[in-house]
């Protein structure tokens, strides 16, 4: 396989990994959130991915995180691999690969947690307005929506430093010297 290949392969297969993580992620978002507002899934997102009757549930409310971030790895998988792979003049090994995917799903996760705290915080009666009618508690439906908007963003924030600094910084060798001279002091 020619190097352009290989480079070519690896990243489809660390792009499709990152799919996998972004949606087994979203599946477990997707449980913190069904518990903070069922209505969240019953008056939006079930309707949004037209699930039947019998998908609607904690089982349903993970496969809509699933299918609602999975997509999430398909820029999350490019922007790391190039980003390593041109930093680093090689292909980044899968330690480094899984520690810029740590970066990005503990970033998302602190900054989720962030704002969910935020939505308890400030959502209350004057929330109800953004809220569907058909939800039964509107506060927790906004406080739900919060969380979700802010995993968004924290998965892009978390994405940026990851590329930034995922990988550790190279070590610089000590100046060298002429041991005829005496040492700078």
């Amino acid at each position: 396989m020619t190097p352009l290949l290989t480079r070519y392969w690896a990243m489809l297969k660390w792009t499709l990994m990152a799919c996998l993580i972004a949606g087994f992620y979203g599946m477990l978002h997707n449980q913190v959130s069904y518990t903070v507002s069922p209505d969240y899934f019953h008056a939006f997102k079930f309707h949004q991915f037209r699930f039947p009757e019998s998908l609607r549930n904690r089982g349903g409310a993970s496969l809509v995180g699933f299918l609602a971030s999975w997509w999430t790895g398909l820029a999350i998988g490019p922007v790391l691999f190039m980003t390593y792979h041109l930093r680093l003049q090689t292909l980044p090994t899968a330690a480094q690969m899984f520690r810029g995917f740590a970066i990005v799903l503990g970033t998302t996760a602190i900054v989720g947690a962030a704002a969910l705290a935020l939505g308890y915080a400030m959502a209350g009666p004057q929330s109800e307005m953004f809220a569907p009618q058909a939800a039964q508690d509107p506060v927790a439906f906004v406080r739900a929506g919060i969380m979700h908007d802010g995993s968004y963003l924290g998965g892009v924030l978390g994405t940026v430093l990851a590329a930034c600094f995922g990988l550790p910084r190279p070590r610089s060798s000590p100046p060298e010297f002429d041991d005829t001279e005496a040492p700078p002091t």
